[in-house]
């Protein structure tokens, strides 16, 4: 029979669990809590000085609030066959998804926004300049004199349009309550312009790190390739590699789910875990905790902290160390080397 450890779900941070109160104490602690809502209320209502409050958030004193349509304009593109769209063409051609390709003609030139009206990536914004063709899924914002495109693309970009699409099969946003929606602006376009250079210099630096991230991905991949082949041996380490098989190595373990239709079984303090719970190769979350009678009773298994958890089932492939001693569903199959011959870090990797 199987007898996983004792849990107890503590935290020490929060010292001792404090009785149920009296009456008395308990309309005392009810007069603090009002006092300190009032507290909280009172300061939320306060603002800083040199801002102001609006329908669309606490601003500064000098900035302004209007509809979209008073600081741009916005129209659909033009309607173009696939047959007009080609790789060789000297203009781009921008839909509701980004560039669809290249096209013999352009329906705009200068610096716009672009939003997508339609497909899969409706309310989507980027900036475009030159000479491009805006096809009819892509809505084309034209800048007032009084305003900075690029600051206004940082805006549009910022404002979660997707929210404001028509539902149906094929999402889509209307452009005449695209207008209406309030946005704040500062007084001078020299500010819009010092703020839109300061999120342009942001997104560069972000680009950069994720191209040397990108960068240094591959040089792991290359020394993984290396290193866990047998290659390249590292200094020091020059046995012979053992070949064997992983069922020689390691004791494999399968899960399963205690019944649902016992409540009981959900409200113990041992971790229970499904496919669902895995994410970027570590158990993202834990959404349930079951009792030891629910580990007797079913096919679920308690593996031990640190070994080795493989989705074999829905979501298939995924990989995680085990965080704590944790019991897994029939999503999992847990691997339990043998840790003479073998680590399961270096099966994790």
């Amino acid at each position: 029979m199987k007898r996983p450890p004792r849990f107890e779900r503590r935290d020490e941070s929060l010292g001792e669990i404090p009785q149920t109160p009296s009456a008395e104490s308990g309309s005392h602690a009810a007069g603090i809590g009002i006092r300190v809502g009032r507290v909280r209320e009172a300061r939320a209502t306060q603002v800083s000085p040199g801002y102001k409050r609006t329908e669309v958030g606490t601003i500064p004193e000098d900035w302004e609030t209007a509809p979209l349509g008073g600081i741009c304009s916005m129209k659909s593109g033009e309607t173009i066959t696939s047959a007009d769209i080609g790789d060789t063409s000297p203009f781009p051609c921008h839909g509701g998804n980004g560039l669809r390709g290249f096209t013999n003609r352009f329906t705009h030139s200068g610096r716009f926004a672009l939003i997508g009206r339609q497909g899969a990536l409706c309310g989507n914004v980027v900036g475009v300049s030159g000479q491009f063709f805006a096809s009819e899924h892509a809505v084309v914002v034209t800048a007032f004199p009084q305003t900075d495109i690029l600051w206004l693309t940082f805006v549009l970009g910022g404002m979660r349009l997707n929210q404001y699409s028509e539902s149906s099969a094929q999402p889509g946003l209307s452009v005449a309550r695209l207008l209406l929606l309030d946005v704040a602006f500062p007084p001078t376009k020299a500010e819009q312009r010092a703020i839109a250079t300061v999120l342009t210099d942001v997104d560069a630096l972000i680009g950069s790190l994720e191209a040397l991230i990108a960068k240094k991905r591959d040089i792991k991949r290359t020394a993984m390739q290396q290193l866990l082949t047998g290659r390249t041996r590292l200094p020091g380490f020059g046995e012979t590699w053992e070949e064997d098989r992983l069922g020689e190595l390691a004791k494999m373990v399968n899960g399963g789910t205690p019944p649902t239709s016992i409540a009981d079984y959900y409200d113990g303090h041992i971790p229970w875990i499904t496919g669902a719970d895995i994410e970027d190769q570590r158990v993202a979350v834990i959404r349930r905790h079951i009792t030891e009678e629910a580990v007797h009773n079913s096919a679920t298994n308690v593996i031990a902290k640190g070994n080795l958890l493989i989705v074999s089932r829905t979501g298939v492939g995924k990989l995680a160390i085990a965080p704590c001693d944790i019991a897994i569903s029939q999503d999992f199959t847990g691997v339990i080397p043998d840790r003479n011959r073998l680590l399961a870090d270096y099966l994790f990797r």
